[in-house]
């Protein structure tokens, strides 16, 4: 594989609610942790977005029970987006934080 046909995938989900199954989503985030892939979700509205942030690896790392196993990398970001709405400038940077440059 050339540094020209490499692939990276940025998966962006909107959401105004909360995770139904949040070990079957670390299951899948752990396992998605070694591919070329970043996860951003934007909490859109005034829910208890606790599990996002559970989601993302920025204050311990993800660790699937099930697996007994830790992401290889933190690939989700989770941006409030009711913290930055009025800020681009701040939302581009939080949304861009966890991709690789």
């Amino acid at each position: 594989m050339t540094q020209f046909n490499q692939k990276y995938t940025i998966l962006l989900i909107l959401t105004d609610g909360v995770i139904n199954d949040l070990d079957k989503t670390i299951d899948e985030v752990v396992k998605a942790s070694m591919l070329p892939l970043s996860i951003i979700i934007v909490g859109i509205g005034g829910a208890d977005f606790e599990q996002m942030e559970a989601l993302d690896g920025d204050e311990a790392p993800l660790y699937s029970q099930h697996m007994r196993k830790y992401a290889n990398r933190d690939i989700v970001q989770f941006v409030p987006f009711r913290d930055v709405k009025n800020d681009p400038t701040r939302l581009t940077k939080m949304v861009l934080n966890e991709v690789p440059r």
